[in-house]
């Protein structure tokens, strides 16, 4: 039988992931707390990280507290989870470079392509 009990947790000052065990508190903080830690919006696509405020690993390993979404474009509803903030900047970086790749026209592409080609032939 699958045993799931969801663990609720808040930023610190320091914006460090702390266990909250006070419904109370982590509503009122959940709801009023400015919980995106990066968002960058390009050619009709947006990026964004945010702090979950619940652990979504429904299994063994560290807390996923941190989600990476995109909206928009060729990875449009893309969604990958993190347990730290420093990997999810990492994978929000990951993410922002290859939608802005995926979002330029197919000539830019071509082009970029012609140009590799011809620079091998030196």
């Amino acid at each position: 039988m699958f045993d799931y009990k969801p663990a609720h947790y808040i930023l610190d000052e320091n914006l460090e992931p702390v266990l909250c065990e006070d419904p109370t508190l982590w509503t009122g903080w959940f709801f009023n707390t400015d919980r995106r830690v990066q968002q960058d919006d390009f050619s009709g696509v947006c990026v964004s990280t945010i702090f979950l405020g619940l652990d979504h690993q429904f299994g063994d390993g560290p807390p996923l507290l941190y989600e990476t979404m995109v909206f928009g474009g060729k990875y449009d509803q893309w969604c990958r989870r993190h347990p730290t903030r420093m990997a999810a900047l990492a994978y929000h970086d990951q993410m922002v470079t290859q939608a802005r790749l995926a979002a330029r026209p197919w000539y830019q592409k071509t082009w970029d392509y012609l140009k590799w080609v011809f620079s091998q032939e030196k």
